[in-house]
């Protein structure tokens, strides 16, 4: 025996000699070394570093446990640390100390031992631990586990495409349910978390049900990732197919002299919208939906909706729009004349004339809506209206005006007033 070791290593008790063994303790930070795994690392300076340097001098084996980033700086202070419950006993394959003051280790996980107490804290920790050893498990479940977990594996594999075929092989040699949970607990699909369930589940059918579980969720969330990526790729390059053929078309005709403009509906509303003599924010929604329509095509399945629209927006007499003199004495007597009760109708109707007048101009997008069942003299309101408002009556194409999404819930005809202008659907 090295004559550096600690007194209590040289007469352990005789009951726990042959199971029980006291190792060097390293502590890694966000990563897991499972039994059966081999890892290169470079480790600094501190109480892991003199506890693979002891190691070495002596059986070359330590004690692994594997920690989150903050608790990692708990572990480099002297004070006592709560241990957990399970680490890996592993073999110090290669210990190479660089001049920077680091070390250059191959660790090979060798097997679970669950972890008794601390004997030292200082200059690194020492642990007594009892390996344990999985169980040896046969049966058609086991069997049917183990080779849908294989194939999950090789599913992952094909979808990533960044893993070696002779990895593929070698999973589908394993034998062991608990070995194979283990090794396939190194590939992307599992996080540091994931990592940490497996390594803490002692028995090796629990522990491949719970590998099967995460590669289950990582694999429907890879799928979904794609099939999203595909529709994606697939909206864009039809859009860049239907733009190209569409600037094909206009050179054809432009060559074969014919009169493109004509055939073109996105440059007849073009046109239309160079004519047109509306305010700046009209002319500058009528501009939006122009670019949207001809980045989507005509093919498109909002381009009905947009060249309906735009047929309205371009074609409303902008340039006409009056506001006569508003007389509520006047008002009142066609009301009267026209139609008899409906008090409530009425004095509404009136009210609204008395804020435009009061308002005038600056009353900004005024709207009257009347609602009602067919029969009930709803246009006669609006020809009446508009005989002593002086607007003029519009009647737009169906779907156009809105006023159905806007008012939710009328099933009846509606019959809308707008600055001077009514608007019948």
């Amino acid at each position: 025996m090295n004559n550096n070791t600690f007194p209590h290593e040289q007469n352990p008790m005789p009951d726990l000699a042959i199971r029980e063994r006291n190792l060097p303790l390293v502590v890694l930070g966000e990563m897991v070394i499972m039994p059966h795994m081999t890892v290169p690392l470079q480790v600094g300076q501190g109480k892991s570093y003199r506890a693979m340097e002891r190691a070495w001098e002596e059986d070359h084996d330590v004690l692994l446990i594997f920690v989150s980033e903050e608790e990692i700086e708990q572990y480099k202070s002297d004070q006592a640390q709560q241990l957990p419950g399970i680490g890996v006993i592993a073999r110090l394959m290669e210990f190479i100390k660089l001049p920077d003051g680091t070390v250059r280790i191959i660790l090979e996980g060798l097997q679970r031992a669950e972890i008794k107490h601390a004997t030292q804290s200082d200059p690194f920790y020492r642990v007594v631990c009892e390996p344990l050893v999985d169980e040896e498990m046969d049966g058609i479940e086991i069997q049917a586990l183990m080779e849908t977990v294989k194939q999950q594996v090789e599913e992952f594999i094909d979808h990533i495409g960044e893993v070696p075929q002779e990895a593929v092989a070698f999973v589908h040699r394993i034998e062991k349910p608990g070995h194979l949970a283990d090794i396939v607990t190194w590939g992307p699909a599992f996080d540091f978390q994931d990592r940490l369930e497996i390594l803490n589940t002692r028995d090796p059918q629990e522990r491949l049900r719970r590998a099967y579980h995460i590669l289950a969720r990582r694999l429907e969330l890879l799928k979904l990732r794609q099939k999203i990526y595909q529709d994606t790729k697939e909206v864009l390059d039809q859009s860049q197919r239907e733009y190209f053929l569409r600037e094909q078309m206009r050179v054809i005709r432009r060559e074969l002299g014919e009169d493109e403009d004509g055939d073109d509906p996105i440059d007849e509303l073009r046109r239309k919208f160079a004519e047109l003599d509306a305010p700046d924010y009209v002319k500058e929604q009528a501009r939006h939906e122009i670019k949207r329509l001809a980045q989507q095509g005509m093919n498109s399945p909002e381009s009905g909706v947009i060249r309906t629209y735009l047929d309205w927006l371009l074609n409303l007499p902008w340039a006409d729009e009056v506001y006569p003199e508003i007389s509520l004495n006047s008002a009142q007597r066609v009301l009267d004349e026209d139609h008899f009760g409906l008090d409530k109708v009425k004095e509404r109707i009136l009210e609204y004339l008395a804020v435009r007048k009061l308002a005038g101009n600056k009353m900004r997008s005024p709207i009257l809506c009347f609602v009602g069942p067919p029969g009930v003299a709803k246009p006669a309101w609006a020809a009446r209206l508009r005989g002593h408002w002086g607007g003029a009556l519009c009647v737009p194409a169906s779907g156009v005006c809105a006023t159905r999404p806007r008012f939710a819930g009328i099933a009846a005809p509606t019959l809308v007033l707008c600055q001077g202008v009514s608007f019948r659907q």
